[in-house]
């Protein structure tokens, strides 16, 4: 009895610690956008124009870097892109 009470514990954290991955993973994905990217400082004049900041606000920015979401495998894009003219992140 006390074996199938420990089993069931176990089978339950388990389940429980797989379903927190897989809901964390889809939370924490590429669409969010959480900071705008700080990438602009640092621009020179190929990257420093209203096109490129126009593509900015389409693309997501993860871990430092600009991703194309549309684009498997996932594109990191050099582009620079102005804080002050994108629009606020939508969460």
């Amino acid at each position: 009895m006390a074996s199938s009470k420990l089993l069931v514990a176990i089978a339950l954290v388990v389940t429980m610690s797989i379903s927190y991955d897989i809901f964390a993973a889809a939370g924490a994905g590429i669409y969010e956008r959480v900071v705008p990217p700080t990438c602009y400082e640092g621009c020179n004049a190929t990257f420093h124009n209203p096109e490129c900041n126009k593509m900015c606000v389409g693309l997501a920015y993860k871990n430092g870097h600009c991703i194309d979401p549309d684009a498997y495998p996932y594109k990191y894009i050099r582009c620079c892109c102005n804080p002050i003219i994108l629009s606020p992140p939508s969460l």
